[in-house]
């Protein structure tokens, strides 16, 4: 999106939506992505709607997936670490007695 600001004489364009401010030291590189028809008007629509450039729009959904995979791995991490060491049954009763006790307090 490109934004117009004047200042007596001078004309000064601000683009924003482009490139976030930390990445545009960064080498960038031009490609072609090959869509289905009716995935890429979904695409267009939802980036006129978010006034977003595709550029942006396809580098918010690459960053979404890779912080996805990053937190698929901690999940895996996670769960690997209770099939090694699980909850005693004591612990379980515990955690589920805190928990009760926390959320009954809570407003739903």
């Amino acid at each position: 999106m490109c934004r117009l600001d004047t200042w007596e004489n001078v004309v000064i364009l601000k683009y924003e939506n482009i490139i976030p401010k930390e990445k545009l030291m960064t080498k960038v590189v031009k490609f072609a992505v090959s869509f289905p028809e009716e995935d890429f008007k979904k695409l267009e629509a939802l980036r006129q709607q978010e006034r977003l450039t595709r550029s942006k729009a396809i580098l918010q959904a690459f960053e979404l997936w890779e912080e996805s995979r990053a937190m698929e791995k901690l999940i895996r991490k996670y769960e690997d670490g209770y099939k090694k060491i699980p909850e005693t049954i004591p612990e379980s009763i515990a955690w589920e007695k805190a928990s009760l006790t926390a959320f009954t307090k809570e407003e739903w």
